[in-house]
């Protein structure tokens, strides 16, 4: 079996397009056109797979060419041939909501990982036989090493940029509080910038940073998600916290709070890979996109 691999060693595939066209248009400037290049290039492949095969195959006269017996016999089975490989062809790029496959994840932040599980049951109810892994850690050594078919990430830092990655949407940050917690302190959803310098406040290191605001009061750093909204939802101050997470909570006693004279910074959530993406991941990106 590898004698016979090896032999295909000394064969040109390139030219066997160009002489299906030409054997059935019989004619070097139609084949010309139809594959878009010069008529010199058509003959000269033909000369080449003659060549290769030690045979004449078309002879010329003045509306075109004829071909030989050995091009019909060649034709013949060249034709099954091509179109067994693009019947595999077709076969392996066919992908349907019932295609069984494994989609492997990386995620990055409980942001992405609080808007992929608000996604999952749609995508599954349009793709019941894809299986999805997810995975958190060393998500970029996975890919490198081909385990995973994407990343979804809270932003990308220059560790990253020799990988592909392209935007998926924005993802908000926003001030929110308990109800319960507004009411103690007299303030309403509009909180001025010196009263809420007096407020306990819980906040992303790196955001407040940014913000180069020195707080008067408590001021608790954290990297989670999830504590941010507890220390709120228990009226433990007002928190940093992402817009599209509040939404998904579905609680009417936190809310978002604005600050006079504070904008706080938008984050992009982008998809990293390294490769073409497959077909079920691609289906799953489409999904997410706005």
């Amino acid at each position: 079996m590898l004698t016979y691999i090896m032999q295909f060693n000394n064969t040109n595939w390139n030219l066997y397009k160009p002489f299906i066209v030409v054997y059935e248009t019989q004619n070097l400037h139609r084949a010309s056109d139809i594959l878009g290049v010069s008529v010199a290039a058509i003959s000269k492949n033909i000369r080449e797979l003659s060549n290769q095969l030690g045979t004449i195959l078309f002879n010329s006269h003045q509306r075109g060419v004829t071909p030989t017996g050995e091009a019909t016999t060649l034709y013949n089975q060249v034709k099954t041939a091509m179109s067994q490989i693009l019947n595999a062809e077709n076969n392996m790029s066919t992908f349907t909501n019932k295609t069984p496959a494994t989609l492997r994840i990386g995620i990055s932040s409980s942001i992405v990982e609080m808007i992929i599980a608000n996604y999952l049951p749609t995508f599954y109810s349009q793709y019941p036989n894809i299986q999805i892994e997810i995975f958190r850690g060393e998500n970029l050594t996975r890919l490198e090493q081909g385990k995973l078919d994407l990343i979804i990430s809270l932003g990308i830092n220059p560790a990253q940029t020799e990988m592909t990655y392209k935007k998926l949407f924005d993802t908000y940050t926003v001030f929110i509080a308990s109800k319960d917690f507004l009411q103690k302190h007299n303030l309403g959803t509009k909180v001025p910038l010196e009263k809420f310098l007096t407020m306990p406040i819980i906040a992303y290191p790196e955001v407040w940073q940014n913000l180069n605001l020195t707080a008067r009061s408590n001021i608790i750093k954290t990297q989670s998600s999830e504590l941010n909204y507890s220390m709120a939802k228990h009226s433990q101050g007002i928190a940093m916290y992402s817009r599209e997470l509040l939404a998904n909570q579905n609680n009417p006693e936190v809310v978002e709070v604005s600050i006079d004279s504070i904008t706080l910074p938008t984050s992009e959530v982008v998809y990293i890979f390294n490769r073409v993406l497959s077909r079920p991941a691609q289906a799953f990106i489409n999904g997410l996109q706005p």
